[in-house]
């Protein structure tokens, strides 16, 4: 990553100021991870998911922190980063004092319109705003409407964009992967009154997205990750009413159809080696893991038997090697939660709950989690349509940190994070402005 003069002689005098005012409550700036947070791995691997779904993204997670896109009355956003060591959560900027409002600011996003999600790979920070057409009919510029892509170090320096054509979506479904810096991603490409999907691949040296491969019209991809031949996708022929799990081999242009029933399964990636998680929706009496490489399947635990829950899902993503099941009573609707540890092979009841709500995990750091509890309620600046101020509320995503000791031992000994972001949104945007 090329590193900027300008802006590591702003962050000395700003941990300088930290060290010196680390109780002063006015502090609303620092740079992702102090002094390791720019020392991620340093080889890029060949392959790597950052979400098996856009619409079930977690957020950009690295060993150091987690990058989230908070979105401004008027659909500008600002990048915001929670620092694991010192337990703030600041704008991904290096402006002492912004009002982080404006292009002059590292965290700015000048529109969200239609919703933007941050990814990680430890690398760079990635964002991708979904297109929306309906901005045009609101009057908003052209980039509103765009689907717009961004990569971003990780100190928020060195942004490169890439806008979509207006004829092209970003599928909500889509799964993002990344390799070598770059992104693949799904797209529904209209031209004249024909509309069908394309895996896309970005360039962002040249500010470009080309297509990689055009699917046909009755054909319903989804990328839900990568595994050690290349890109996964699971494929449903509306034609046929039939689903398959194929990899896409990028240097032939082909896809291998695998030996994997999507229909008959539920199944969850492992974006760590490449393996399916799955159980039959049949007969779900065991979890089992599927390896595209050798077409392999393989019970790995029995599934705890509970009589009066007779529904199972498979729950989120796998995080620190535990896969998260759910049982649920059709009768009485409720929820009860494990864990499965894949290398031990050991069960874990999860009685972790914020009001009605599972605390799951968002983010892995070496000793900790990140894990989301209840919204909360955060005051801000607003204005009335004649523009006088006044003090208004929102709900605010919750993220804290607990030792894993503590989460698997189900301890909520939560550990908050400085807020020095909250206090900050929508400042000095009249409701008049609101799209």
């Amino acid at each position: 990553m090329k590193r900027n003069s300008r802006f590591f002689t702003a962050l000395a005098s700003i941990l300088a100021c930290a060290i010196l005012l680390c109780a002063c409550s006015s502090q609303d700036h620092l740079v992702p991870g102090g002094s390791n947070a720019l020392t991620e791995e340093s080889v890029v691997p060949e392959y790597d998911t950052l979400c098996s779904a856009w619409i079930l993204c977690p957020g950009g997670a690295t060993s150091n922190g987690f990058y989230r896109v908070v979105t401004n009355a008027d659909a500008t956003g600002n990048i915001i980063y929670y620092d694991y060591d010192s337990r703030q959560t600041v704008f991904l900027s290096d402006q002492i004092n912004s009002t982080h409002r404006d292009e002059t600011d590292t965290s700015f996003l000048p529109s969200v319109y239609g919703g933007a999600e941050a990814m990680s790979d430890g690398h760079f920070v990635y964002i991708l705003k979904m297109s929306s057409p309906g901005a045009l009919r609101h009057g908003l510029e052209q980039s509103a409407a765009q689907g717009t892509l961004y990569r971003i170090g990780l100190d928020g320096q060195d942004r490169q964009v890439i806008f979509l054509p207006l004829t092209q979506d970003i599928l909500p479904s889509t799964g993002v992967v990344s390799r070598d810096g770059e992104l693949y991603f799904l797209v529904q490409e209209t031209t004249g009154s024909e509309s069908a999907p394309v895996l896309m691949k970005t360039d962002f040296e040249t500010g470009r997205a080309t297509a990689v491969f055009s699917f046909e019209a009755d054909v319903s991809p989804s990328l839900i990750g990568h595994c050690s031949l290349g890109l996964l996708f699971s494929i449903y022929d509306r034609e046929t009413d039939s689903q398959t799990l194929s990899v896409f081999q990028e240097d032939t242009m082909r896809f291998q159809p695998m030996d994997f029933p999507c229909k008959e399964n539920e199944f969850v990636l492992d974006s760590t080696d490449g393996v399916i998680y799955f159980i039959p929706r049949k007969d779900a009496h065991a979890v089992f893991r599927y390896d595209p490489q050798n077409g392999q399947s393989l019970e790995i635990a029995p599934i705890p038997t509970i009589t009066e829950y007779d529904r199972l899902y498979l729950s989120g993503r796998i995080v620190d090697h535990h896969l998260f099941l759910e049982l649920e009573s059709s009768e009485t609707g409720k929820l009860l939660r494990y864990a499965l540890d894949l290398e031990q092979r050991t069960w874990h009841e999860q009685h972790l709950v914020d009001g009605d709500t599972p605390v799951q995990i968002y983010a892995d750091s070496s000793s900790e989690y990140l894990v989301r509890l209840e919204d909360q309620v955060v005051e801000y600046l607003d204005y009335t349509p004649d523009g006088v101020p006044v003090t208004n509320e929102m709900l605010a995503p919750h993220y804290v940190l607990i030792a894993k000791e503590d989460y698997w031992n189900n301890r909520p000994n939560y550990q908050e994070f400085t807020d020095h972001v909250s206090s900050r949104l929508l400042l000095d945007v009249p409701s008049s402005s609101v799209s």
